[in-house]
């Protein structure tokens, strides 16, 4: 005697993880204070001696960073830190960030190694570490 499979479930709802944004503030605060502790105070890397006009870029106050850039006037620097998981077309933004450069500025770029590595070696490819990163970055993209 056949029997009939019981309906199918509802999927479940669970509600949409919401960012606290204070705590998100916090946690960029203290990111930026770590990054200035460990470049010894310095905002940039770049040889600039007082910078006229700095763009910074990818700090979610101003334009969407990967639509076409507006501006009408170039700046000394282009600055970007830690958008490497934030951004899907990377020439562009490279492309954009060096036309918006004045002559003799500097577009810089900071950013954390989405490759694991040891100094000394011992984490090789048969680490199961090892392919981690590269899996995760593909799939952002």
């Amino acid at each position: 005697m056949a029997t009939n499979p019981p309906p199918a479930a509802e999927p479940a709802t669970e509600p949409a993880i919401e960012a606290d944004p204070d705590a998100e503030l916090d946690r960029l605060d203290l990111t930026h204070q770590k990054l200035r502790i460990l470049l010894d105070q310095k905002l940039l890397l770049c040889p600039v001696k007082n910078p006229g006009t700095v763009l910074d870029v990818g700090t979610g106050t101003v334009d969407d960073c990967e639509e076409p850039w507006t501006f009408t006037e170039k700046f000394d620097v282009v600055h970007a830190r830690y958008l490497a998981a934030a951004i899907e077309d990377w020439p562009r933004l490279v492309s954009q960030a060096f036309q918006f450069t004045k002559p003799g500025g500097y577009a810089e770029f900071q950013d954390y190694d989405l490759e694991y590595y040891s100094e000394d070696g011992t984490l090789n490819d048969d680490c199961k570490f090892t392919p981690f990163p590269q899996t995760r970055f593909l799939s952002m993209h």
